[in-house]
């Protein structure tokens, strides 16, 4: 996905966006791919819990960088490497980077704009029945005029 450090927010609305209404410092556009266990769901699935593993995308999939090499970081089934990875826009992409690096901002502003060089993700095994994985971006999520969510939808091999 990408956002950007210098999106014009401003009136006349030149760029079809008027105002600056988004988290976050302004004229900066962040996303982010945090799990939920329902498309009502605000607030992500604990990764450090067993109680959500049906609904939990991290315990499902395992992930991989742009050169195929796998990203690391299971513990118990889930990948938490790419956990922090999606969560944070690629600003941690591993365990060790949470201790070595800057914290993270809440509303990703130290955040990069795009994720460059993204995640690649593989099911581990088909589910038995189509199945809905619900996720969000934790930046404009302030329950109140907004909410960026969606869902990735797994078939079964039949």
């Amino acid at each position: 996905w990408t956002g950007s450090n210098t999106h014009n927010n401003g009136n006349p609305a030149g760029d079809g966006q008027a105002g600056d209404a988004g988290e976050g410092t302004g004229g900066t556009d962040r996303s982010s791919f945090v799990a939920a266990c329902s498309a009502s769901d605000n607030y992500p699935i604990p990764l450090d819990k067993s109680v959500n593993d049906v609904c939990n995308i991290h315990k499902k999939i395992d992930c991989f960088d742009i050169k195929s090499n796998a990203m690391g970081g299971n513990s118990n089934g889930l990948s938490v490497n790419c956990a922090l990875a999606l969560a944070t826009s690629g600003y941690y992409r591993s365990v060790t980077d949470v201790n070595t690096k800057d914290q993270m901002n809440e509303l990703l502003n130290n955040a990069p704009a795009s994720f460059v060089q993204g995640v690649v993700i593989a099911f581990k095994d088909a589910p038995a029945r189509s199945t809905a994985y619900h996720y969000f971006s934790s930046r404009n999520n302030n329950f109140t005029n907004r909410s960026q969510k969606g869902a990735i939808i797994v078939l079964p091999d039949n």
